[in-house]
């Protein structure tokens, strides 16, 4: 424990991986020698902290969709700049785009159903 703490300023997820070693290592040696004790886990706790999240400008979105015209193809522009503007407004994550399917869209009721890992896993 005192070697995890090493240096005194160090931060938790420091301290957290250097005990992490220790006790593989520990682990390994156990298997010849059962007097070996093995720290266990939660001794030094860390959790990583949460990403702030970035919201983008209206104009920094626009800019986002201008820029896909640099690519080559222009299949590929129109599918990058729809993508972009379908997150921006449905606050989507880019798997849950990624896996629309036509059938997800109903334009008479304009609804866009957004299917989980496991409704795609059942055939339809």
């Amino acid at each position: 424990m005192s070697w995890a703490n090493l240096p005194q300023a160090a931060q938790g997820s420091w301290r957290n991986y250097r005990l992490s070693v220790v006790r593989s290592f520990a682990r390994y040696l156990s298997n010849s020698d059962p007097g070996v004790e093995v720290p266990a886990m939660g001794l030094l706790p860390y959790s990583r902290p949460r990403a702030t999240p970035y919201l983008y400008s209206a104009a920094e979105i626009l800019a986002l969709m201008d820029a896909a015209s640099i690519l080559s193809c222009r299949q590929r522009q129109a599918t990058m700049a729809t993508l972009i503007g379908l997150l921006a407004t449905t606050g989507m994550r880019v798997g849950e785009a990624i896996r629309l399917d036509v059938s997800d869209v109903d334009t008479s009721r304009q609804l866009l159903r957004i299917p989980t890992c496991q409704d795609r896993a059942v055939p339809r």
